[in-house]
């Protein structure tokens, strides 16, 4: 018997334009058939939430979460449509980063959402759509963040690759929506053993935390960062902190 087995939600493999995403709808997505539902858009697929269903629904029977759908899509080439601009490869042995971040938001904007807004019930409110992700994943979001600020309000935000060069500088210098809402994480062993610019993954997303929080109206009420004292920069921590923050940012 799987884990999936035992949810009491539905999941689905679609197809948009040649590009594959798992949609999970929970299993008040037919209970309700004249609600419109949350909406959280994951990177990378569904591996941030494929094992942890039977988990994100015991929170939403326990009313401390609000039961959203997931959508994970994915990438055959995250490196270059994860990243914002440009950058040399961190290794002769990788290509470098292309950075085609705003080609990858307008697709997910004018195509993907409006697909998936098309075969499902999903909210039209900005305040009830989020993006997420874990490294790069995390760094797009981030991203899309300051970019498409009128398309969602929460974000999900997970061991995010903040080491980007540049990237500080420019969530320091761009503006912010301040009234948006935001779930950080970061194991305290990540980048630790790196030599090249990855050793700054701690640093970076303490400062980019910072940032955040003093560009919101509220920040004690509008972001939570949270740590691991053993997170390594690996799935296991990232799956944990998710279900974590699907119930800060969407709470029964």
């Amino acid at each position: 018997m799987t884990v999936n087995s035992l949810i009491e939600g539905t999941i689905s493999e679609i197809c948009c334009n040649e590009r594959n995403i798992t949609i999970y709808l929970p299993k008040e997505y037919d209970l309700l058939p004249h609600h419109d539902f949350p909406i959280i858009l994951l990177q990378d697929g569904d591996f941030l939430f494929k094992d942890s269903l039977i988990f994100i629904e015991e929170n939403v029977r326990k009313g401390i979460a609000a039961p959203i759908i997931l959508a994970g899509i994915y990438s055959e080439r995250r490196n270059d449509e994860y990243t914002p601009w440009p950058q040399p490869a961190l290794a002769d042995k990788y290509p470098p980063f292309a950075g085609e971040g705003d080609a990858y938001l307008h697709t997910i904007e004018h195509e993907i959402l409006p697909w998936i807004r098309t075969h499902y019930r999903i909210s039209t409110d900005p305040n009830d759509r989020a993006i997420g992700g874990a490294s790069l994943g995390g760094l797009i979001s981030i991203y899309a963040m300051y970019k498409k600020n009128t398309l969602f309000k929460k974000f999900m935000l997970l061991s995010s690759s903040l080491w980007y060069e540049g990237f500080i500088e420019f969530m320091r210098s761009d503006q912010l929506d301040p009234t948006l809402q935001a779930y950080m994480y970061i194991g305290d062993m990540e980048g630790i053993t790196k030599t090249n610019i990855q050793r700054h993954m701690i640093t970076s997303n303490n400062i980019g935390y910072d940032i955040l929080y003093e560009k919101l109206e509220s920040p004690s009420k509008q972001i939570r960062f949270e740590s691991d004292p053993e997170g390594t920069h690996e799935d296991s921590y990232f799956i944990l902190y998710c279900i974590r923050g699907l119930s800060f940012l969407f709470p029964g």
